[in-house]
């Protein structure tokens, strides 16, 4: 088993009509492939970094 990597964490803020969206960026890496014309696959998503981001896009849908 690995140690786990130093990850610097940095917050992305979304600015939607004036209103400031805090989101915590995450990537997640899976490692060794079994095909060799694969390379190593990632995902990245972006998690709301408070209520306010949560309920603000919730907001907006009929």
């Amino acid at each position: 088993m690995r140690p786990a990597a130093r990850v610097a964490r940095l917050p992305l803020r979304v600015e939607h009509h004036g209103r400031a969206l805090p989101y915590v960026p995450s990537i997640s890496t899976f490692d060794a492939p079994m095909d060799v014309n694969v390379a190593e696959p990632a995902v990245g998503t972006l998690l709301p970094a408070g209520p306010a981001t949560v309920d603000y896009p919730r907001s907006l849908t009929p």
